[in-house]
């Protein structure tokens, strides 16, 4: 896609997405691939709001224009760090297949897939980050 290193780690499990203490507006998107050894991404704030949005999209078509509403506009900056993931895509494969995430740094590319279940899961954990559906992103 743009030259880089492009790491693939398949089917992915345990999605998770945590605020990264060590720089403010940086969170760390948790996984563990097919070998088990636990990955990390560190995304922009920008990104993983994005992430929620493009899960709610998927996750809750329904539902998705009002909840996409509530959200906080985020900025998505790029980072000082060139192994921040500032760009990120979500697309469901067809006949409701896995959810395919591609994320690209300055430095590298990541795709994974995962399950319509365990996005589920994702989108709980940026959700308790950022409490969109209750009205705490606005």
């Amino acid at each position: 896609m743009t030259g880089q290193p492009s790491h693939d780690k398949g089917l992915v499990t345990n999605l998770r997405v945590t605020e990264y203490p060590e720089l403010s507006g940086t969170y760390m998107l948790a996984f563990y691939p097919a070998d088990n050894e636990r990955a990390m991404l560190l995304i922009t704030e920008g990104v993983a709001q994005s992430i929620w949005s493009k899960l709610t999209k998927i996750l809750y078509p329904r539902a998705a224009q009002q909840l996409t509403q509530r959200i906080r506009t985020v900025q998505n900056s790029g980072s000082r760090l060139p192994w921040v993931v500032t760009i990120v895509r979500l697309s469901l494969q067809e006949d409701g297949g896995p959810i395919q995430l591609n994320g690209v740094s300055r430095m590298e590319e990541w795709h994974f897939t995962f399950t319509l279940e365990e996005g589920e899961h994702l989108w709980v954990s940026l959700e308790g980050l950022f409490h969109n559906v209750d009205g705490g992103g606005e």
